[in-house]
């Protein structure tokens, strides 16, 4: 006769972990995948961009290019225009408003990146605790 013996433990305290340890991985993969596309989607030439279309950057230095941030921390992620680089004029473009008796029309940037990456997101999360 043939006997075997088996014993399982479940430790909960290293699949919180490691679940915690892979989302803060995929927040920061799926911010910085949206960053990469604005920065694309942002074209350095001499004129305006078509409205509707992203903003477009004429400077040497493509400081509007250069001007998208992304900061992520465990549960949440910020990507967008340093204030610093821009001032207003990336929320302006972007929405599509008014300053100093002048309306800029919309160029949204942020706003496409997003939608085109959300499926991407939801696969990213799919097997983060190695299943």
């Amino acid at each position: 006769m043939i006997g075997s013996r088996t014993t399982t433990e479940t430790r909960f305290d290293r699949i919180r972990k490691a679940a915690d340890k892979s989302v803060f991985r995929n927040i920061r993969h799926a911010a910085f995948s949206i960053r990469k596309y604005i920065r694309q989607s942002i074209k350095r030439q001499r004129n305006s961009s078509a409205v509707g279309d992203p903003v477009a950057t004429r400077g040497k230095r493509s400081n509007v290019k250069n001007s998208i941030f992304v900061a992520a921390d465990k549960e949440t992620a910020l990507i967008g225009p340093r204030h610093s680089f821009v001032g207003k004029s990336m929320e302006l473009h972007e929405f599509g408003k008014a300053r100093g008796g002048q309306r800029f029309k919309e160029r949204p940037t942020s706003g496409p990146a997003l939608t085109a990456n959300t499926d991407r997101f939801a696969n990213s999360f799919a097997g983060s605790i190695g299943e």
